[in-house]
């Protein structure tokens, strides 16, 4: 974790100092590693041969937790657009709580 920490630093440090210098939109290269990234978790995924066997062991709640994390992110950015920042963090708050009950 502080390997990953450091990087995200010295690349913020980095983009501070070159900002100016690069002109190209570095966004698709960023969209293609996450591509790329979400690629290899599925080969991973799909190598475990027990994976039937660990989902049938799982509680039903942690499979929802992807739906329920789309959920409250999309009500998240509603409220920011429509009440502004200063008023959305009652929804983390919110979805804190259902997420330790």
């Amino acid at each position: 974790m502080f390997i990953l920490s450091l990087a995200v630093i010295i690349g913020m440090i980095l983009g501070l100092f070159t900002g100016k210098l690069l002109t190209f939109d570095i966004s698709n290269i960023i969209q293609f590693g996450l591509y790329l990234v979400l690629f290899f978790i599925g080969i991973d995924i799909g190598s475990n041969k027990n994976i039937l066997k660990d989902l049938k062991r799982i509680d039903r709640k942690v499979l929802f937790l992807p739906f329920i994390i789309i959920w409250w992110s999309s009500c998240f950015f509603n409220f920011i657009s429509f009440f502004g920042r200063k008023c959305c963090y009652c929804f983390w708050y919110g979805l804190v709580f259902f997420l330790s009950h």
